[in-house]
């Protein structure tokens, strides 16, 4: 199959941006929110899609999951006779058609990712079972290491019957899905060709890179057709015959080795829909030399003509240099646009999903408020649609909570509220209720938002009209309660 043709490109035809091309015209940034439809029960598509618009979401994106819409027996027939379902007739959440038409209604563009390997938390990463079996060529590194999921072998997308394959999955994906959606005049404003690479595989380090039989032999036209026929001639020999020589072309193939799967993807889809290709960052201090294999894949990867985008799963770049370094190599060399960013650090890292440019981070204390646990906060001040506050030591110790939501000022009883002067306690430190009551012992009484309190040991009931003794028996601690009265009476 011949690959997609390139429209060239002069100083007379500025490429336009990634953003231009999702949303013509725009001169913002997009944002692009990722919908897994086959998570989400159809009766809520329509309102899950009119919700991301309200919040200022531009473009869904979507993986298209190959093994879910596959129906009938995945091990009958040749390639060509698989059927799939996308409009529901058999499930209705296998109806991508229907989905597609409620984005439209949304007002929302529709990034498409059909794979073939699509990774998503999916088993196999979409792929139908029979393609990670002895049936077919594994993906199989110089070093001998074969790429898998989930402890099964993936296949090379260089073998020629899992291109069969992969191609009656994504033609199918092209005729009934794509083109008649497709942009300008449909929402399906873009496609993602392949998943990190091809499936996975564009961080991967050299020596890693699909050296299966199909792969060397793909190598091996390469090298003729550069002019390189001795080194073609080793191509598909034992690794350990290979020179210097044969080594370097390696590294300059891996990279049009993806490009190239890129090509057959994108051969297959009607014109309209942009192309983007989706390229992990690398860690710069991964061993294998990940940095060097990054490197050496870009100059095939930047002159492929499609959009490239990244994907954030390297760490938090506000704490963690390491992480820094990756995005800014990335992103200055690359010159790429954030495609996937990977919330799941604020897992165990809740920074992540409150960034910030210096040293302090903002903290915002619940309805105006000090907790127990927080000196008095600084007075809030305005950013944007909602009132903050700046600290410089971390939050998380003080016990802040998120904001009060977006109001253009605080009310009147959420403001800022200082704690009233301590009242005298009698003696023992109690705060009895009158002087008939049982009282309860508080001598370090704080401030919680609406009451004094505390809890140490009861204190005896006094007789009317004497100041209570001292506590019996300090050692059984009662709370204050909200039955006391607060400071101001």
């Amino acid at each position: 199959m011949s690959p997609a043709p390139r429209t060239p490109r002069t100083s007379r035809t500025p490429r336009p941006s990634l953003a231009e091309a999702l949303v013509p015209g725009t001169t913002r940034p997009v944002v692009v929110g990722e919908y897994p439809y086959y998570r989400a029960a159809p009766a809520h598509w329509a309102g899950d899609l009119r919700a991301l618009r309200a919040l200022g979401v531009d473009v869904v994106s979507c993986y298209l999951p190959w093994r879910f819409h596959e129906i009938g027996d995945p091990l009958l027939g040749a390639a060509g006779d698989r059927a799939f379902d996308f409009t529901g007739k058999t499930d209705p959440q296998r109806d991508i058609v229907g989905l597609l038409e409620l984005a439209a209604a949304a007002g929302l563009g529709v990034l498409l990712k059909p794979g073939p390997f699509i990774h998503a938390e999916v088993q196999l990463g979409g792929l139908p079972d029979r393609l990670c079996g002895p049936g077919h060529t594994p993906y199989q590194g110089l070093d001998g290491t074969v790429l898998t999921s989930q402890g099964k072998p993936l296949p090379s997308l260089l073998d020629p019957a899992v291109q069969a394959e992969t191609e009656a999955w994504l033609k199918a994906v092209a005729d009934e899905v794509v083109a008649p959606a497709a942009a300008p005049d449909g929402p399906v404003v873009a496609l993602q060709l392949g998943n990190e690479g091809t499936c996975g595989d564009a961080h991967l380090p050299v020596d890693a890179q699909d050296a299966s039989p199909p792969a060397r032999r793909a190598f091996a036209r390469w090298l003729t057709r550069h002019g390189l026929p001795n080194e073609a001639a080793l191509a598909t020999e034992d690794v350990t015959r290979w020179t210097g020589a044969t080594r370097q072309q390696w590294a300059r193939w891996s990279g049009h080795a993806v490009v190239g799967l890129w090509d057959r993807i994108s051969a297959l889809f009607p014109e309209g829909p942009a192309r983007l290709a989706n390229v992990p960052l690398t860690e710069i201090t991964a061993p294998r030399a990940a940095l060097d294999a990054w490197a050496a894949r870009q100059r095939a990867v930047q002159g492929s003509g499609y959009f490239v985008g990244h994907t954030e799963w390297i760490g938090n770049p506000a704490k963690e240099t390491a992480a820094f370094g990756s995005h800014l190599a990335g992103i200055l060399l690359g010159g790429t646009d954030v495609v996937e960013a990977n919330w799941g650090f604020t897992w165990t890292d809740e920074s992540f999903a409150r960034p910030a440019t210096s040293s302090s981070t903002p903290c915002w204390p619940s309805c105006w408020a000090p907790p127990p646990s927080a000196s008095t906060p600084p007075a809030p001040r305005r950013t944007g649609a909602r009132w903050s506050t700046w600290t410089p030591t971390d939050c998380a110790p003080k016990g802040w909570i998120p904001p009060c939501t977006h109001r253009p000022t605080p009310p009147a009883h959420r403001s800022p509220r200082a704690a009233p002067t301590r009242p005298t306690p009698r003696a023992c430190g109690c705060w009895p209720r009158s002087s008939n009551a049982t009282a309860t012992c508080c001598p370090t009484p704080s401030w919680t938002a609406t009451r004094w309190s505390s809890s140490t040991g009861p204190c005896p009931k006094p007789a009317p009209g004497s100041a209570p003794a001292a506590p019996s028996s300090p050692n059984s601690p009662t709370p204050c309660t909200a039955n006391w009265p607060t400071p101001d009476g």
